[in-house]
């Protein structure tokens, strides 16, 4: 992306950056429109590099270089540290923002979707050029209390935290992702394109794709020029990662399987009988501390989501 100031670049057609928050059927979409036909889609590339530095950092000290050139033996020392604790090993240009970015900017399928965390902590020039941007946000107490019962999974069988039942979302942060800051981030970055690369870019809520997923995803589509047609939605269940993902690890599929199981699954988007904010008596303290931060956030790019016709 463009620099704070610098010439918004031409968006080139086909290019597709969907940045997301955790745990609001980004994965299901991806699924969705990872069927069009000549599509390439990059799933949580960059998450997984910086859930690599930041687990690096906390576990030695030291913060990982941007750069893969010339710190091969860095980088080496992080993958080992991540593989023995996560059990899955990286591919090194995917470690790397500035590699990952040349290899999107490079990409040349007739079209490309990156599906994304847009509540990273990255410098926004290491994000592609060219690329049409949008944002699925949806309700922060769904999202928390998602992530909370998955990470806090997935935290205790790798060792990362003593017991899932004692696990706090904002005090046990082992990647050193900030979840309090995660609707913060994305409504920075939100604000980012907005000033230099679109003036207008696209938000679309969970809510509603859950809600009309034909009618949603027909809009998110004609918006940021990418082919719809029903058949987006008949879906079959993945028993391996298809061919034209592109993922940070080989084994992503069955290693962090907590993530994307449920999604995977899927053959079709059926509607929860409930959409609304999970009741305020029903979240733990340290849910609804980032909540109450992160609402006005969530609220401001709410009233900026697409219309559905």
């Amino acid at each position: 992306m463009a620099d704070q100031g610098a010439k918004a670049t031409t968006i080139k057609p086909g290019r597709v950056g969907l940045w997301c928050i955790p745990r609001s059927t980004s994965t299901l979409l991806a699924k969705c429109l990872g069927a069009i036909d000549g599509i390439e889609v990059h799933v949580d590339v960059y998450s997984y590099a910086s859930s690599c530095k930041g687990f690096y950092k906390t576990s030695t000290g030291r913060e990982l270089p941007d750069g893969l050139l010339g710190n091969e033996a860095v980088y080496k020392e992080a993958n080992d540290i991540w593989e023995k604790n996560v059990g899955t090993k990286l591919l090194p240009r995917k470690m790397s923002y500035q590699t990952i970015k040349e290899d999107l900017e490079s990409a040349n399928s007739k079209f490309v979707l990156i599906k994304e965390m847009g509540v990273l902590p990255i410098d926004p020039k290491f994000y592609p050029e060219g690329y049409k941007c949008a944002f699925l946000i949806r309700d922060p107490s769904r999202v928390y209390v998602s992530a909370r019962k998955s990470m806090g999974a997935k935290y205790a069988e790798t060792g990362m935290i003593p017991s899932e039942a004692d696990y706090d979302i904002i005090r046990d942060d082992p990647l050193d992702s900030e979840p309090m800051k995660w609707f913060e981030n994305e409504h920075a970055l939100w604000k980012h394109v907005k000033a230099n690369i679109d003036p207008n870019p696209i938000v679309i809520d969970t809510s509603d794709i859950l809600s009309r997923p034909g009618p949603t995803i027909k809009a998110l589509c004609d918006a940021v020029g990418l082919p719809y047609s029903d058949d987006l939605l008949q879906m079959k269940p993945f028993t391996e990662m298809p061919k034209n993902f592109v993922t940070a690890a080989e084994n992503i599929f069955t290693e962090m399987s907590e993530f994307y199981d449920r999604a995977f699954k899927s053959t079709q988007i059926i509607p929860p009988k409930d959409l609304g904010p999970i009741p305020r008596d029903q979240l733990s303290d340290d849910v609804i501390r980032c909540v109450d931060y992160s609402m006005p956030f969530y609220r401001e790019m709410f009233e900026s989501r697409l219309s559905i016709p």
